[in-house]
């Protein structure tokens, strides 16, 4: 069953994500983004379907996640995943 715990640490995941993103008023995907592209190195290719999406996307780069909300963050992919 070990995609059982992959999902779940997705959803502990993403319920940081919202978390973060409702203090932010942003959206979920706008923090995620925000939190992977400050790793030096990481190329992100986020998706677009409409102009909407591009401009959420762009929106990111303008949103300042603090230490501790990248601690959170950083935290929970990394202690529940076992990385």
């Amino acid at each position: 069953m070990i995609w059982a715990s992959y999902r779940r640490i997705n959803w502990s995941v993403v319920d940081e994500l919202k978390k973060v993103a409702e203090v932010k008023n942003a959206t979920p995907a706008q923090v995620a983004l925000s939190w992977v592209i400050r790793h030096k190195g990481v190329v992100a290719i986020p998706g677009a379907k409409d102009v909407r999406h591009v401009r959420e996307n762009v929106a990111a780069l303008d949103i300042a996640l603090k230490e501790e909300e990248l601690a959170r963050l950083d935290a929970k992919l990394s202690l529940e995943a076992g990385l």
